[in-house]
């Protein structure tokens, strides 16, 4: 049994910055006798303008946003300084749009344009996840009996469904 862990963040307060260098290497030691090495190009650091006189050791490392389990983080100076979340969800949106405005679909369009637009790993849309699971189990139930690849037909659908979809779908 394996365990894959490549992502780690840790949060420092101003006041840690003495301890940031021992907790640091400490830890990147340790992962490293696991086998675990970062490249220092995927390492970064983020801090918030105000700050940056006081990392002036790690500048090197200083990013201004860095990205990690498909999400962007950054801070924003105005008014005060505020750590940002971005979902990098425009990739996504767009794919499903693309599918949806299409007259037919097949069950794996429409399974990749719910897990799309429904994909929120930090929990900001939690409102447009019921829809997109509603999607699938509703297509997953009228199509049951269609291979994934085959194109859907409208006649299939139930009233009913046929009314559900095109709720979700706008």
């Amino acid at each position: 049994l394996a365990q894959w862990v490549d992502d780690f963040i840790f949060f420092f307060g101003l006041m840690d910055l003495i301890n940031i260098f021992t907790i640091l290497s400490v830890f990147l030691r340790f992962v490293g006798l696991c086998g675990f090495v970062a490249a220092l190009k995927k390492f970064a650091i983020l801090v918030a303008d105000a700050a940056r006189p006081e990392f002036q050791a790690l500048q090197d490392l200083i990013r201004p946003q860095a990205t990690t389990l498909g999400v962007t983080l950054s801070y924003h100076s105005s008014p005060v300084a505020t750590l940002s979340l971005a979902c990098d969800r425009n990739d996504r949106l767009q794919a499903a749009r693309s599918i949806l405005s299409q007259e037919q679909w097949c069950k794996t369009e429409i399974y990749a344009a719910a897990g799309g637009i429904g994909h929120d790993p930090v929990g900001l849309h939690g409102d447009v996840k019921p829809y997109c699971d509603a999607t699938r189990r509703l297509f997953g139930g009228a199509f049951s009996k269609v291979s994934w690849g085959k194109p859907l037909v409208k006649a299939v659908f139930t009233e009913d469904q046929w009314l559900a979809w095109t709720t979700l779908r706008e």
